[in-house]
């Protein structure tokens, strides 16, 4: 499994970093997207690369299938 941290900014500029174990990049992604609110901005990096950035649509209903354990290790 390989370390990963989520940064999450919101709206309200506010910023989440989340340091969490994933099996793969797209788990990690999937859980940035389950952790982010409609509108927020998701990073995804695995070490010094970012694997991911994009904004969190709307959600649908669906459960939460993220994969690993999180920890919020910073907000501003």
């Amino acid at each position: 499994m390989d370390n990963y941290e989520i940064r999450i900014a919101k709206r309200d500029q506010t910023i989440t970093v989340y340091r969490s174990e994933h099996i793969n990049d797209h788990a990690a992604i999937r859980r940035g997207h389950v952790l982010a609110e409609a509108g927020d901005q998701v990073e995804v990096w695995r070490g010094t690369q970012c694997v991911y950035a994009g904004h969190q649509s709307p959600v649908t209903a669906h459960g939460n299938f993220g994969v690993g354990t999180d920890s919020v290790t910073e907000q501003w």
